[in-house]
């Protein structure tokens, strides 16, 4: 039964992974403006959350069915738990992927951290050109937008 949770995080793990590279991607995009990079990417990145949020599911009635849990009790399960009950091979390989998991989703918190603020940063210039080309007290932009 260990081996088909540890398919569910490796896959999870491997979802996460391409939202870290996904997340880079967009960053590269943001610095350089690029909207048509951005859309792809958005799109992208919202197919793969569903995608996880569906595993997610899969996992979490996985372990309701296999150590009587309720919902609120599997989704609140964590890894170190499960862990601890474990011996040799097993105890490891939950570990690694606990390990990489936890640095995986910190990796990504901070590009997304950083993407806010460059997305806050473009949102701004484009409004901030707005308001002089469109301002009253400019005559030379003085031009209906």
């Amino acid at each position: 039964m260990i081996d088909k949770l540890i398919k569910y995080l490796e896959h999870e793990q491997h979802l996460i992974s391409e939202l870290v590279r996904l997340a880079e991607r967009q960053q590269r995009a943001l610095v350089k403006y690029d909207i048509r990079e951005l859309d792809e990417i958005t799109s992208y990145q919202e197919s793969i959350a569903k995608s996880l949020r569906g595993l997610e599911d899969q996992r979490i009635s996985f372990l309701m069915a296999w150590l009587g849990l309720n919902r609120s009790q599997a989704a609140n399960l964590r890894l170190s738990a499960i862990e601890s009950k474990l011996k040799n091979e097993d105890f490891n390989k939950i570990k690694s992927l606990r390990t990489n998991l936890k640095n995986q989703i910190s990796n990504l918190q901070n590009l997304n951290n950083t993407n806010k603020v460059l997305a806050n940063r473009a949102r701004h210039s484009v409004r901030d050109m707005m308001n002089l080309f469109t301002s009253a007290n400019r005559h030379v932009f003085n031009v209906k937008v």
